[in-house]
């Protein structure tokens, strides 16, 4: 795995968000047309990688294909982090599979 310096930041935020609560936590972070997915547990990296998404439905497409990977349960949460275009568009597709997704800033 190769981090980018821009990114490391942003981790080190998410990692620090995943310890609270008993759910899994699935976090996604959009820039430049591209949405960075990781997870996290127990401060250690689970998943993470960078998908090309310009639209709402890909990046949907991404982050399910995660979930689902992951055997991420649909009370699980989902937060969503970044500059999203389209973001009402997404979490409606989203919202269809997954019942938690909060906007973190």
């Amino acid at each position: 795995v190769q981090y980018m310096p821009l990114l490391a930041p942003v981790l080190v935020q998410f990692s620090q968000q995943s310890w609270g609560g008993f759910q899994e936590k699935l976090f996604c972070y959009f820039h430049d047309k591209r949405i960075d997915i990781c997870a996290f547990r127990k401060g250690r990296v689970r998943f993470c990688n960078s998908f090309d998404a310009t639209l709402a439905p890909d990046a949907a497409y991404y982050i399910l294909n995660v979930w689902q990977t992951l055997a991420m349960k649909r009370t699980d949460i989902l937060c969503l982090s970044g500059n999203i275009a389209g973001l009402e568009q997404l979490v409606k597709e989203l919202g269809r599979f997954i019942k938690n997704i909060k906007h973190v800033h």
